[in-house]
Parts: C-alpha cells; structure tokens; sequence
C-alpha cells in the first residue's frame, strides 16, 4: 500500500516543478490531508500466497547449494 501511496504522491505532487522545500512541504501535507480525509481503501483481489504463485517469475528464487 506504501507503494501505491508514494506513487499517487510523485504523480500529483511533484509533478510541478517546486523550487522551495517549503513548497514541497506545503504541497505533500496538503495531499496528505486529502487522502486522510478520503480515508481510501484498498480492495485485495488475491492472497500474498496467491500472488507469489501468480508473479513467481517477478520474485527472486534462492537455491541452497
């Protein structure tokens, strides 16, 4: 979900160019607060287990010699 998160805050916040870091924190509470206040769900489709299986070629595998 942290992924998700940092994702919509670069898209919708740091897509203008912000000159100060003042701006920047201005900007990020602003949209924190949004988001807070939506209070924004996330509707799992499938299981950790399940993804593992689904993604297998996205996750490392470790072989034990």
């Amino acid at each position: 979900m942290a992924e998700i998160e940092l994702s919509a805050l670069s898209w919708r916040v740091f897509a203008e160019l912000m000159k100060t870091l003042e701006q920047v924190q201005t900007a990020v509470q602003m949209w924190q607060k949004q988001c807070n206040s939506t209070q924004a769900v996330i509707n799992w489709r499938f299981t950790n287990e399940e993804a593992h299986l689904k993604l297998k070629h996205l996750y490392p595998s470790i072989e034990v010699w």
